[in-house]
């Protein structure tokens, strides 16, 4: 993928998740388990009263809820991006904001999944126009992945095993918690992409994951979820360790730190405290952020270790 096309296709992953969802879809909630709908990003409902058997979803991170839970066998469209072997032979309808419209409507769809987001409104407006339900998803937040997770599992007549999936993920999330004093957490910068250089803020799944593993975000006082910060931003703040997402996660330090001697001036770089992590586990808030954090919690450990 050519580099511009991946920050575009990341941004466009990252934006859709910068909002939280509107109060609406909590306060709401009970109502709408007594009706039979669920609210989705946007506020609007969807009725759950017969269960979706042909979903076509383009976010990856809602790929994976639905596969989590036992309804691989209800999609009937995914992205090129989503690589599950449990799904490789369901068609895909190519990019997540840029999809082959007409592959989408061939597959007769009865719910499509879509982005919750101002640069997606004219694609959900179009499936809309062709009569065809959307739910539209922000995520940002480990409340976002439960509460997406609770409403796919209604709308796909899956609610018991959606409900397992999230009461697993919380226990597997609590296991690996640190309660460590504030003073003794490593600051962790995370990459998201380097040039220009985005990490994370306040408030994001990845903010959250560090937090449990006895770490803490380099940018975590910034309320922008996805900052673009300085180099000279990351010398002040003197990160402890540095955790880097790559498609390809191969070898110890990216090309680009090992080409650019500035960075050799952190601390975290000439300690050997820079990993290489997969972007498709760490940048989808979906089941396997247990994955991520048990990986953060083995970094963030080592980085608390006397030298």
């Amino acid at each position: 993928m050519k580099p511009r096309a991946s920050l575009l296709l990341l941004l466009a992953w990252l934006i859709a998740g910068c909002t939280v969802d509107s109060s609406t879809a909590d306060t709401r909630a009970d109502e709408d388990r007594v009706i039979g709908t669920v609210v989705d990003g946007r506020g609007a409902r969807l009725s759950t009263s017969v269960p979706r058997v042909r979903v076509v979803s383009l976010m990856p991170s809602m790929t994976e809820i639905v596969v989590a839970f036992g309804g691989a066998s209800q999609l009937a469209g995914r992205t090129r991006f989503d690589e599950d072997p449990a799904i490789s032979d369901v068609p895909s309808v190519g990019g997540t904001v840029n999809p082959d419209v007409e592959a989408i409507l061939e597959a007769r769809p009865d719910l499509v999944i879509t982005w919750a987001d101002t640069d997606a409104r004219a694609l959900t407006e179009r499936f809309e126009s062709f009569g065809l339900p959307v739910y539209a998803a922000r995520a940002r937040s480990i409340d976002d992945f439960e509460r997406h997770a609770r409403a796919l599992g209604a709308l796909l007549g899956r609610s018991a095993a959606a409900e397992a999936l999230v009461e697993q993920v919380g226990q597997q999330l609590e296991a690996v918690r640190v309660d460590a004093p504030e003073a003794e957490r490593p600051s962790v910068l995370f990459v998201v992409w380097p040039r220009p250089l985005i990490t994370t803020g306040a408030g994001t799944f990845v903010d959250e994951l560090i937090r449990q593993v006895g770490g803490r975000s380099a940018f975590d006082d910034l309320n922008d979820p996805w900052p673009t910060v300085s180099f000279e931003a990351v010398l002040e703040r003197a990160p402890d360790l540095v955790v880097v997402t790559s498609e390809h996660a191969e070898g110890l330090v990216p090309h680009w730190i090992e080409q650019d001697p500035t960075w050799r001036t952190l601390d975290a770089v000439r300690l050997g405290r820079v990993h290489l992590v997969d972007a498709d586990i760490f940048n989808r808030p979906g089941p396997r952020m247990v994955d991520a954090a048990v990986e953060l919690a083995e970094y963030v450990r080592g980085a608390r270790a006397p030298e």
